[in-house]
């Protein structure tokens, strides 16, 4: 289920995620509930409260498929797989980390912004890039000075770096990491 609330751009939940491992309808059907149930435990239905917003499960979403079990799944940009165990980053995320890398390499030199933007997006990629991890060190070494862009005749080292991920990426995606 889901709880939007767009307004005043406040911070809002936004999804409920479950996962569980069974073959058992009745185990199933148990954990649906649970969740439901916890769901308004937290976040009460209007006729609760009395207050004028929604119902915190739509039951719209719950009609298209949201919230169906399923053995492969993608949760908060990841794709779990629960019969292989493997993770391994959404393919738009994938795709979009990609494009950049190449962009931003091709290119003299990056605005400090879009590098920061960058590393935050590789951070997020490598838990499921383990080799990734040990790529940082000049990323951060740049990132600790914060000139306002980066050159890679400069710092060489930081564009090889971008150019391993560009390759650990493409490899992750050929053989997913097993969790």
């Amino acid at each position: 289920g889901d709880r939007t609330n767009n307004n005043n751009n406040n911070n809002n939940v936004d999804d409920f995620i479950q996962l569980i491992q069974t073959r058992s309808l009745d185990v199933l059907r148990h954990c649906s509930r649970a969740i439901l149930h916890a769901v308004h435990s937290v976040f009460p239905p209007p006729h609760i409260t009395g207050h004028n917003g929604q119902d915190p499960i739509s039951v719209k979403k719950l009609l298209e498929g949201d919230g169906l079990w399923d053995v492969r799944k993608e949760v908060l940009g990841w794709v779990i797989d629960g019969s292989t165990r493997c993770i391994e980053l959404a393919q738009k995320k994938q795709d979009f980390i990609l494009k950049e890398l190449k962009m931003v390499t091709r290119m003299k030199g990056v605005q400090i912004k879009r590098f920061e933007k960058l590393n935050g997006k590789l951070r997020h990629a490598s838990i499921a890039v383990p080799a990734g991890k040990y790529l940082f060190g000049p990323i951060n070494r740049i990132l600790a000075i914060k000139p306002k862009t980066v050159f890679w005749l400069r710092c060489p080292g930081a564009k090889g770096v971008l150019t391993d991920w560009r390759q650990l990426l493409m490899e992750t995606a050929r053989e997913p990491t097993h969790v």
